[in-house]
């Protein structure tokens, strides 16, 4: 998921269409009427009064601003083309509406630049279509609150979006030579369609997330996307992927009809593949069925009551099970099957295994809380024979460190059981301890959540976490240091500085901080609530969160800083496992909560507080943001973390005067000031933010004039602070508009 500043486009819009020389601008104007009625409704100017003497043609540039048009108009279609070059709407414009007038049953918006629908756009009418079909080689998208009932894009040219984009009905792909670039954001459609033949049509998802009621008809290529299913879907085309989440809403399915070339694939539906698939690490959370043959890496099954159905599968490298006794995992198919794992042996269970024939030399081991359905051949229903390694009480997820991280695993392991060592002690020296049968998804095993060694993963075992917190040890056990304590990781530099990877669930959620104002005040103590997700938004799910606030040690009181973690939406204190450590030498507080009972929750809003105290002698900008921050749903997979950091400007009085360098006026002003320099600035950026912090005008840069002015005319009044970021630093100045 991700945002986009809608000033921003404005901006980006408004540029490219002064450079059309060629091009008319049209401004709707006089309420509700037709589009063809341009001696009343398409004005020459913004609010004017002089009109055009025909309609809007492919070359020309239609605006609907707030000066012009209002809310409830409804704008009318009486042919069925009709042409814009770029097609502009205010952001603060909502509720104009879209309709056609008998005879007509349908319209087309054909759209040869830019469109930029900044409002709420209705289309009333179903058969009203965007047809974006660019004059040059490239255009853009920009529609948050705008559905279309169909989105056409024709080639050759490149569409890139810039804004989320809900499509109800067909996002149709015409002709040849076509790239449709999602640019990160979330794309919601009904179907993706070849339309008119064509080669060379390609749709970028890069990171996004992208729901389809039905059939994908258009080759994808993808950075780590997400694909969620919300009916009977097929993919019958190829897709080409680093990585790649396939999801389907409950009593669907997704179908793959073309091959994949996906690096690392994850599955969270119903799922079939009729094609042979080539996958180098492959993670199963629900049921899936392979009717060719699929070649793998890595295979991981994580789907406890759900099956694996394949015809033959090879895993050249590594395959594990992830489950627990009576939650079996249906591996095999009612029509004879082959598995082939390249190692020398094969350890898995909690299976209900039928029709399997193993090849190869390996030596496969069912395990003892497996059950033979019939018809298997090559398998030993008992456990492998016991690896003996070392569990450093602590260090739950073995990346040579103890923080904050190791308690999201106490919590989704809440309860698993395994083996009893023979030292049952939360001393930091390295414990020889028999591997159990079970793995975390980023497949450490779980018996180093077991800190205590008593055989059960249970919430007293946080109390090791608490007590070995930043100790580490070595990667290797040996007879020379088996014994030994080892130093906290600031002295110590055997620690490893990422964790082990966790699959990734295709979720994406933000971590933000919440609103307190842009200005400090020397002296004064402040708490900045934490929140996590937005309301509404794809997937805010969540089971537990680790991360990092970073400080500045010389503007904040180091002593004064802490987390808390009530009033929390994700579970109240009694049903969370919580830990809090202030490093007050790196300026960085680390915090992690989670739930314990492996029910994940849906929601948004505040899930902890950062308290603090701004130091006297502050002055300037102080920051805070994130770092290390892992968010985990129950089964271990991966949260996508989208984090942004809180600026604020430290105010020591009302009038504080400028800086030398330049000077701002009007300030009180009526909406132009005026930033005069002295030539030191010529690098600079400009960004206007309002009381809340938020963004208000795109980002400017100061020219090598002397003046550079700014029209703020179209902020209502008030307070806003406007930040000027240059080589020498980041300064905020109070203006007031009247």
């Amino acid at each position: 998921m991700k945002t986009f500043f809608t000033n921003i486009s404005f901006f980006v819009f408004f540029t490219l269409s002064l450079t059309q020389s060629q091009a008319a601008d049209y401004y709707w104007v006089g309420g509700t009427g037709t589009w063809d009625d341009f001696a009343n409704h398409w004005a020459t100017t913004s609010g004017g009064t002089t009109f055009h003497a025909s309609i809007p043609s492919d070359s020309d540039d239609v605006f609907f601003d707030m000066n012009s048009a209002q809310a409830n108009d409804t704008i009318y279609f009486i042919v069925t083309q009709n042409y814009v070059h770029h097609f502009w709407m205010d952001p603060n414009l909502n509720d104009v509406f879209f309709d056609v007038l008998p005879p007509i049953t349908y319209a087309e918006i054909i759209v040869s630049g830019n469109l930029h629908l900044g409002g709420n756009c209705n289309w009333v009418h179903n058969w009203i279509s965007i047809i974006m079909s660019p004059a040059s080689q490239s255009a853009t998208i920009y529609a948050p609150l705008t559905t279309f009932a169909t989105l056409a894009a024709y080639g050759p040219s490149t569409i890139d979006m810039l804004s989320n984009l809900n499509i109800y009905g067909y996002l149709q792909i015409e002709y040849s030579n076509m790239l449709f670039k999602t640019n990160d954001f979330d794309l919601v459609c009904g179907q993706i369609a070849d339309g008119a033949a064509g080669v060379n049509r390609v749709i970028d998802l890069g990171k996004s997330t992208m729901q389809v009621g039905s059939d994908i008809m258009i080759p994808l290529i993808a950075d780590s996307a997400h694909i969620i299913f919300k009916g009977m879907g097929l993919i019958g085309v190829p897709i080409e992927a680093k990585k790649l989440t396939i999801d389907t809403t409950a009593y669907t399915n997704g179908t793959i009809l073309s091959p994949l070339k996906v690096d690392e694939m994850l599955i969270y539906g119903q799922f079939n593949s009729q094609t042979n698939d080539t996958i180098r690490k492959l993670s199963i959370f629900y049921s899936c069925n392979f009717d060719g043959s699929l070649v793998c890496d890595t295979l991981i099954l994580a789907n406890p009551y759900e099956f694996f159905h394949f015809n033959s599968a090879v895993v050249n490298n590594y395959m594990t099970t992830i489950s627990s006794p009576g939650n079996q995992i249906y591996v095999g198919s009612n029509i004879p099957t082959t598995l082939l794992v390249n190692m020398d042996t094969v350890c898995l269970d909690f299976m209900d295994l039928e029709n399997v024939t193993t090849l190869g030399s390996a030596v496969y081991y069912a395990g003892v809380f497996s059950n033979d359905e019939g018809g298997n051949s090559g398998w030993t229903f008992t456990s492998c024979s016991p690896t003996i390694t070392d569990v450093w009480p602590g260090d739950v997820n073995n990346d040579l460190i103890v923080d904050n991280i190791d308690l999201l695993l106490i919590g989704s392991g809440n309860n698993f059981t395994g083996d009893i060592r023979d030292s049952v002690s939360i001393l930091y020296i390295g414990h020889p301890s028999v591997d159990w049968t079970t793995t975390y998804a980023n497949l450490v095993n779980m018996k180093h959540g077991d800190c205590n060694g008593d055989g059960v993963i249970f919430t007293d075992d946080t109390l090791a976490i608490s007590q070995n917190y930043g100790l580490t040890h070595p990667a290797i056990h040996d007879d020379q240091n088996a014994n030994r304590h080892s130093t906290t990781s600031s002295t110590q530099s055997l620690a490893r500085e990422n964790f082990p990877e966790f699959p990734q669930s295709g979720i994406g959620a933000p971590l933000s901080f919440d609103n307190i104002g842009s200005v400090l005040t020397p002296g004064a103590s402040y708490a900045l609530p934490i929140h996590y997700g937005t309301p509404g938004g794809i997937g805010d799910m969540l089971y537990g969160i680790a991360f990092s606030v970073n400080y500045d040690i010389n503007q904040i009181d180091p002593s004064s800083v802490k987390l808390t973690y009530a009033p929390c939406w994700l579970a109240d204190t009694s049903e969370m496992l919580r830990i809090e450590r202030n490093d007050i030498a790196l300026g960085k507080i680390a915090g992690v909560l989670t739930r314990y009972d492996q029910q994940d929750m849906v929601g948004s809003g505040e899930i902890a507080v950062l308290e603090f105290t701004v130091n006297p002698g502050a002055s300037g900008n102080i920051q805070f943001d994130f770092s290390r921050t892992l968010a985990l749903l129950s089964n271990q997979s991966q949260i996508l973390l989208q984090t942004s950091p809180a600026v604020f400007s430290v105010v020591t009085g009302i009038d504080e005067p400028t800086t030398e360098r330049y000077s701002i006026s009007p300030n009180p002003s009526q909406g132009i000031i005026n930033i005069r320099q002295s030539g030191k600035l010529s690098d600079a950026t400009l960004r206007i933010f309002d009381t809340m912090g938020r963004l208000m005008d795109s980002e400017t840069k100061i020219n090598s004039s002397a003046t550079t002015s700014l029209d703020l005319s179209h902020l209502t009044k008030g307070i806003y602070f406007l930040e000027i970021i240059s080589e020498e630093g980041r300064e905020t100045e109070r203006v007031v508009l009247d």
